[in-house]
């Protein structure tokens, strides 16, 4: 706090006054005094000049779990980084760290190598104290990676030691067991056990507060994400959010965000999906690893559906630089497939093959509970090349896919998957399976109401659209997508079908689709839950919006510009 000339020369007359060993200890005293008041930064300042590591990594130790709790990652990364690396490599506690370090940035492919070295490390200092508290984390670790390599078994095991050793205050990675404890339990197809392993941590877990709740249920919307039940995702997700607004989780409220991005962007309420994208890929350093990806591909494929094809492709390259930059090599083949998809979106096939062509021998087959698929972007390049050998790939693949998601139980991307092969099956001239294919493929998606699915494929499955012939049941769903189709939103235009000038919104679409049913005003409000009053008002919405007077003109025209698919 002196003027700097003045504190240099008290720092002249320290070194002059007192012996080596003096000026040790009173670092050793200034660190523990700083320690002892939680500041911690401080303490390992004093504690390095008093070169005393031991206490140094002591107080690490000690304030790690309250820190993860926190999700203080980048003060972690700084208390790790201010130790040698010698250091880091003798003691299990700070290589325990820069192992969670990892798992922040999304980098598991680098795990197993980590907790290899941990038990080497563990091995050569074999102190029990050390190895009971870390126990519980390496199998929360040893879980997640059975989860992505779809060893479901396994991932339900070691999922349920950790939680019997993990202390109850750790609750951030109890958290992360649960996770994969019902992830592993959902690749089983036992999804009640799935939910409850949910619903039980808040009666079991002794560690309530709002930002372990929230974590908990931003963890949750990835289980309702596989099974594509985006009402739940959007559910959770907002509890999620509104339990992280007032406390200092920026992160856990970053992920609430993209999962409540993601099914706006499905539903085609796109500017609320940029709205929320734009929030987490503001801040790449701060959030986590796979959140900033799984955002940057929301974010891209919004620019693209809004026609900002600039934009999209600068997304997409700024998220590949990030991972370059971080040495993220996990998530590097995302990165390529997000390239390739916005390049193919914008109508460029070279480009878009060259970047499918540094994912091509495939990567290996994983849960697939996030935003885009980079196996899925494969088949449609290789679709869009149109030739034997890139049709026979995309069948085989697909063939491969379809198998895997349905013994994983993961629908998200089961839907997608039969979307594709209707283009393909269309493609080869088969269209009866074709079209049963895809019948398929609503008939999975219509309860999450999917919308971009479909609309993000174009032109080609319009032709589709046109030619099938579904229940009643899907008639309502299938106008909604048709619509999609009619506004432009980021798919060529049916030809001969007129842009509305202000689209409708869901609930003004669904309440004309209840006036081609010749529903009355209270029937309609009985059917959709709200007052007659408020159908009344949709109602006159749209009429102003299509330029038309009564039901019978709205209806009609809503047909002839495409909105409603004819009787």
């Amino acid at each position: 706090r002196y003027h700097h000339l003045f504190q240099d020369f008290l720092q002249q007359e320290f070194v002059r006054r007192f012996s080596p060993d003096e000026i040790t200890s009173l670092h050793k005293a200034a660190g523990l005094w700083f320690a002892r008041y939680d500041l911690i930064e401080e303490a390992l300042s004093h504690l390095f000049a008093a070169n005393d590591l031991p206490s140094a990594i002591d107080l690490v130790a000690r304030h790690r779990y309250r820190m993860m709790n926190a999700t203080q990652w980048p003060r972690l990364e700084r208390w790790l980084s201010s130790f040698p690396a010698e250091a880091i490599g003798a003691s299990a506690e700070l290589w325990m760290l820069k192992t969670w370090l990892a798992y922040h940035r999304g980098q598991f492919a680098e795990i197993p190598a980590l907790l290899q070295q941990l038990t080497a490390i563990m091995t050569h200092d074999p102190n029990q104290e050390i190895a009971n508290r870390l126990a519980g984390e390496i199998r929360a670790l040893q879980g997640l990676l059975a989860y992505h390599t779809t060893n479901a078994k396994e991932a339900v095991t070691l999922s349920h030691q950790a939680l019997e050793v993990l202390p109850s205050e750790f609750w951030i990675v109890r958290v992360m067991a649960r996770m994969y404890l019902a992830g592993g339990l959902m690749l089983q197809g036992d999804m009640n056990s799935c939910l409850q392993t949910y619903y039980e941590a808040f009666e079991v877990e002794t560690v309530q507060s709002n930002p372990f709740k929230a974590t908990l249920l931003m963890t949750l919307c990835n289980v309702h994400w596989v099974a594509a039940d985006l009402q739940s995702v959007v559910q959770a997700a907002k509890q999620s959010i509104a339990l992280c607004s007032e406390s200092d989780h920026p992160q856990i409220l970053a992920y609430g965000k993209y999962h409540l991005g993601s099914v706006y962007y499905q539903h085609n309420e796109i500017a609320l999906a940029e709205e929320l994208f734009i929030s987490v890929v503001a801040r790449p350093y701060l959030n986590y690893g796979r959140c900033y990806m799984d955002s940057a591909c929301g974010l891209a494929l919004v620019y693209q559906a809004q026609g900002r094809e600039t934009e999209a492709r600068e997304v997409a390259e700024a998220a590949a630089a990030f991972q370059l930059e971080t040495g993220n090599m996990s998530q590097y083949p995302v990165a390529l497939a997000l390239q390739a998809e916005v390049a193919l979106r914008q109508g460029n096939l070279p480009a878009a093959s060259q970047w499918a062509a540094k994912l091509d021998p495939v990567p290996p087959l994983v849960p697939m509970p996030w935003f885009l698929a980079p196996h899925l972007t494969l088949v449609k390049v290789w679709l869009a090349q149109k030739t034997s050998a890139s049709l026979g790939k995309a069948a085989r693949l697909l063939n491969q896919l379809q198998e895997y998601l349905e013994g994983i139980h993961n629908t998200r991307f089961l839907i997608d998957t039969l979307a594709l092969q209707a283009l393909l099956l269309d493609a080869t001239g088969d269209r009866v399976a074709a079209l049963s294919a895809l019948e398929k493929a609503l008939q999975l998606a219509q309860p999450g109401g999917f919308l971009r699915i479909f609309l993000d494929l174009g032109t080609p499955m319009t032709g589709l659209f046109r030619q099938l012939n579904v229940p009643q049941s899907l008639r309502g769903y299938l106008d909604q997508i048709w619509a999609g189709f009619s506004n432009r939103q980021g798919t060529k235009a049916l030809q001969g079908s007129a842009a509305l000038p202000e689209p409708l919104t869901r609930r003004e679409f669904q309440i004309l689709e209840l006036l081609r049913g010749r529903l009355t005003n209270n029937e309609i409000a009985e059917a959709l839950v709200i007052s007659p009053g408020t159908v009344k008002g949709h109602t006159i919405r749209i009429y102003q919006k299509l330029n038309v007077e009564n039901r019978r003109q709205a209806v009609q025209k809503a047909i002839s510009q495409g909105i409603l698919l004819p009787e």
